[in-house]
């Protein structure tokens, strides 16, 4: 529907009676409710129609024919074809994807890479336009649901903060950006704006761009999003309007031409305008209630991590309705919005299937109990077949019809894999590190961990500390050190500044612990791994970290760091203190 014809509606809704008006702006959205109210009366059925409906679009793409896609006709051939299996084994077809190959894992034109950001590392989706049209099928049906919610909202006027991308190149196409174009959809903020790569050059176009306009509904990823473009607004909003009534755009040439121009052609109303400048006549720093009393509705995460955030926003946006959009994976939306802790599982355009905790078989949705706990398989348009996900969910709720409803229980263990069948579990590293701890009689603000190459120096070495005599340093086991191609790389945060022959003796320590682990030990002992090297993080490197991550709109950014990182937790200059090499 186009926004001509949304605009009308809401002009329309303005004059008829409350009740009339909102079925009338409910109206666009009518198929989508629809086909939900059809799942919810038959959940097991949607579950696997959808599936098949998957899996017969893509049956000619190479991931297809190698599984006999077009075989698959129920759910008893699909269970026996198609493996269960985890990202990783679907990666090596992603990164075939990326390197521009097609009808690898999903078939017909591609819109382009979603490149997502968690906590478990990068990950990679194919976007086809199947992909495209499910995404605003989501959208669609939050949209539906902030409206039923609060009337009084204007979805003409909903800006979503998307997560920071590297600029668009022919290799690596990112989403949702590349989604926004190949849509069509109207934003008040221009995709090429996520672009950016300075955080503040960021901030500014976002805030240059929202200023300018009325604003009903504000979405991001993170509540600590919206609590840091309320921060940028008080500290940057009178140059902006001064920049926004002048009609000029600052730092043109570090911005790019593509976002300068976009920035430049937003137009606002002169009575907005001279609003705005009566604002900053005040001499009071400029908050979101000054400058978009019309906003009405925030949506965030409220649950688990986010929580502590979302209960600050009262201090930044006043008594705004925040509604929490359901809980996201870097590969599905998995649970219904507005349901806060607990919401229906979302079957909408997917495939969920739940696999029971101690079981290798995924079970129907209507025989699943209250109080159990499963983990999600997902079958979904991103190229994602039966796959696997790191998240456990705990089933609250079982209707005799419909999707249970669940809440997320656990995120599961990382894993880091030295080969075919050796790994590092993260619940190892956590027991060894705090009996590394206790027998150094040391607290950690926080420590993390990951696997790096020997020949990596992506760290400045020049501060490296090697304790030990020369006698000590002579007969330790450098030529495995020389031969091996990996190491374990563990940073850690103390409480306060330790001595430096106390941390030293912490990674030691660490390295005496880990080695009692069978696969560790093993892949020391075969020259896999040299031994742990361990770097001191300087006061406050954990926060910062969270603060970065905020700023790039990353959605786990409030997660606790996880002991096990699948990619380099890149360090600056200012970050750590020392480097100690066993």
């Amino acid at each position: 529907m186009s926004s001509l014809v949304r605009i009308l509606l809401a002009l329309l809704g303005r004059i008829l009676p409350a009740r009339v008006a909102l079925r009338l702006r409910l109206w666009p959205f009518r198929t989508t409710a629809l086909r939900l109210s059809r799942i919810r009366a038959a959940a097991d059925l949607e579950c696997q129609r959808a599936a098949l409906s998957i899996i017969k679009r893509n049956q000619l793409t190479e991931y297809g024919r190698a599984h006999g896609f077009s075989a698959i006709v129920d759910g008893e051939t699909m269970e026996r074809r198609l493996p269960i299996v985890e990202y990783h084994e679907l990666a090596p077809y992603c990164d075939r994807e990326r390197q521009g190959e097609s009808d690898i894992l999903v078939a017909g034109p591609r819109v382009g890479m979603a490149l997502e950001r968690c906590n478990a590392g990068t990950r990679l989706f194919p976007i086809s336009a199947a992909a495209v049209r499910q995404r605003y099928q989501l959208q669609a049906l939050l949209q539906h649901a902030v409206l039923k919610a609060n009337p009084k909202t204007t979805v003409e006027c909903w800006a979503e903060l998307l997560p920071a991308h590297p600029a668009r190149t022919e290799q690596q196409l990112t989403a949702p950006i590349e989604v926004l174009s190949a849509a069509k959809q109207p934003t008040l903020v221009p995709a090429d704006v996520f672009t950016v790569a300075a955080d503040d050059l960021r901030w500014y176009a976002i805030l240059r761009a929202l200023i300018a306009r009325p604003l009903s509904v504000l979405q991001a990823q993170a509540p600590g999003t919206l609590i840091l473009l309320a921060r940028q607004l008080a500290q940057r909003g009178e140059q902006i309007v001064a920049d926004l009534m002048a009609g000029r755009v600052s730092d043109k040439e570090r911005l790019g031409e593509a976002v300068s121009s976009q920035l430049s052609a937003l137009r606002t109303n002169r009575q907005r305008l001279e609003r705005l400048k009566q604002l900053c006549r005040s001499g009071k720093p400029l908050t979101p209630a000054m400058v978009w009393p019309e906003l009405r509705v925030l949506v965030c995460p409220t649950h688990r991590h986010a929580a502590l955030a979302a209960a600050r926003l009262a201090d930044h946006f006043g008594s705004v309705a925040v509604f929490d959009p359901g809980y996201r994976t870097a590969e599905a939306m998995l649970t219904s919005p507005l349901a806060h802790e607990a919401g229906e599982l979302l079957l909408l355009g997917q495939a969920i299937e739940l696999l029971p905790k101690g079981s290798d078989r995924p079970v129907t949705l209507a025989a699943l109990a209250a109080g159990s706990r499963v983990r999600p398989i997902l079958t979904a348009e991103n190229g994602l077949y039966r796959c696997k996900l790191d998240v456990e969910l705990e089933i609250v709720e079982r209707a005799e019809t419909g999707p249970p409803r669940v809440i997320v229980a656990d995120q599961l263990p990382q894993q880091i894999r030295l080969g075919p069948a050796i790994r590092i579990d993260e619940a190892v590293f956590e027991q060894a590190l705090r009996r590394a701890c206790a027998r150094c009689s040391l607290a950690l603000r926080g420590a993390t961990s990951w696997l790096t190459s020997i020949e990596d120096e992506a760290i400045d070495t020049s501060q490296r500390t090697t304790e030990g005599s020369w006698v000590g340093r002579l007969f330790s086991r450098r030529s495995r050190q020389e031969t091996a191609s990996l190491r374990l790389l563990v940073a850690f945060e103390p409480l306060e500044a330790l001595p430096l022959e106390q941390s030293a003796t912490l990674v030691k320590q660490l390295e005496r612990e880990m080695i009692k682990d069978q696969d560790y030990a093993n892949a020391r002992r075969q020259g896999t791994l040299a031994a742990i090297s361990g770097i001191e993080l300087a006061c406050g490197a954990l926060a910062r970290r969270s603060e970065r991550r905020l700023a790039r709109g990353w959605p786990d950014a409030h997660a606790p760091l996880p002991l096990v990182c699948a990619d380099p937790w890149r360090l600056g200059p200012t970050e750590w203190t020392r480097r100690f090499d066993d």
